[in-house]
Parts: C-alpha cells; structure tokens; sequence
C-alpha cells in the first residue's frame, strides 16, 4: 500500500471535492499514469482524503490530502507525483 499525504502551504478553500478529484486526475496523468488506470470501469483501486474544516452552506477549507493505493504500478506514479500538477481548470 502506498500513501502519499500532501501539505497545503496555504488552507484551500473549496466547495466541491470533486474539484480535488479532477485535480489529482490531472497531476497522476501528469506523472505517467495511464487515464483508464486512474478513472473509468478498468480504473485500478485508488482513493484520497481531505483533511481540514466544513463550514455551513457547503463550503470547506482543505490543510492536508492524502492519497492511496494498493497497486504497485500507480504506487509507483504516486510516489513520484508533482504537486505542482495538481490542478484543476473549469470549463
């Protein structure tokens, strides 16, 4: 099992986690995974946590992700993720 716990320098502030999702897709395809290994129906096992503090009406503020694996290939890809891949850009 791979765990990778990212510090935020600063709290973030969001409304919807899956923001954070899109985000960590986009910095795993960055580092070399393959799109049908991190989402889809053949997508290997995976998930994240945020830790920080909700607010009424929906909105939080994030200090810490952290994210796991049991397969060793995307282990491997997450052990070597860059942070500063993790975005996400809205359409």
């Amino acid at each position: 099992m791979t765990r990778v716990t990212l510090e935020l320098a600063s709290p973030l502030r969001i409304r919807y986690r899956d923001s954070i999702h899109a985000a960590l897709v986009t910095a795993l395809r960055a580092s070399g995974a393959a799109e049908d290994a991190v989402i889809g129906p053949a997508a290997v096992s995976w998930t994240f946590a945020m830790q920080g503090r909700s607010f009424a009406g929906g909105g939080s503020r994030v200090h810490q992700v952290m994210i796991s694996t049991a397969d060793p290939r995307l282990g491997d890809i997450l052990s070597r993720l860059d942070p500063v891949a993790i975005r996400h850009v809205s359409s």
